[in-house]
């Protein structure tokens, strides 16, 4: 008799293992524990983000004030149409050049839509991480002053590019320039 007890509860244990403890165990809780895992991956890599985003908030700090302004003014975010038209005149009066109608062309502004490719019949579109548009100005200067005035741009730190100039003849030596330059910025 104990010994049909002792067989009746292995296989009532073994019973319960395979009926109940075995499939809770590879089923939900199994789930349970992968997701945890994957929880706790996610939670490493945040803390290795935040990590590096306070090293690099550090190293920022570090930057000095006037080189960070000259980052900013080589590669804006924005186009600031004022702050770029005071730039180009504080140049054009620094070289003794008079800036006068002055244009933006917002129809020639490009950013996605200017690497337009067609291959084989689809029409695909580049997508780029800056945007242009077209300032337009007349300047009017001797020759050696608009030459000084086309280095000074040259060398600022204005991301742009001279697209055009087309000039008039004058006898006095004094001539008027008609300039369209493209101004770049980050999108």
């Amino acid at each position: 008799m104990n010994r049909l007890v002792s067989i009746i509860l292995v296989l009532g244990a073994v019973g319960v293992f395979f009926g109940y403890i075995n499939p809770t165990y590879t089923g939900p809780v199994k789930v349970l524990k992968s997701e945890m895992k994957d929880l706790d991956s996610a939670l490493a890599t945040a803390a290795k983000f935040k990590e590096e985003q306070a090293r690099l908030t550090q190293e920022r700090e570090l930057i000095d004030v006037t080189n960070l302004e000259r980052v900013k003014k080589l590669l804006p975010d924005n186009v600031d149409n004022v702050q770029l038209i005071l730039d180009v005149d504080g140049v054009a009066t620094a070289n003794g050049v008079r800036i006068s109608d002055i244009g933006i062309d917002e129809s020639q502004k490009s950013g996605s839509d200017g690497g337009d490719a067609i291959g084989q019949g689809v029409l695909i579109q580049e997508e780029k991480a800056y945007e242009s548009l077209l300032l337009s100005f007349t300047a009017t200067a001797t020759y050696p002053q608009f030459k000084n005035f086309l280095a000074d741009i040259e060398q600022s730190l204005r991301t742009l590019d001279v697209v055009e100039i087309s000039f008039s003849e004058s006898e006095t030596g004094v001539y008027k320039f008609d300039v369209r330059v493209r101004v770049y910025w980050l999108k």
